[in-house]
């Protein structure tokens, strides 16, 4: 994940398990926590800097359909 100077996503790669992005749903739903997250920008020499960062991502939720 690249995080901008302001805490906001600029880009993002997954690394492992991307075989569960093939699902639309999971992908925009991903994505869409990305987007609307605020992160708390790395700094450099006192200021704000962009940066990279991994994230572990689980869930335990379940979704049952049919």
């Amino acid at each position: 994940l690249t995080v901008d100077e302001q805490g906001h996503m600029l880009n993002y790669a997954v690394v492992e398990g991307g075989n569960v992005l093939q699902n639309n749903s999971v992908r925009r739903q991903l994505e869409n926590s990305l987007l609307f997250t605020d992160f708390a920008p790395a700094t450099r020499f006192g200021g704000p800097a962009i940066s990279k960062v991994r994230l572990l991502i689980s869930s335990s939720q379940v979704t049952v359909e049919g």
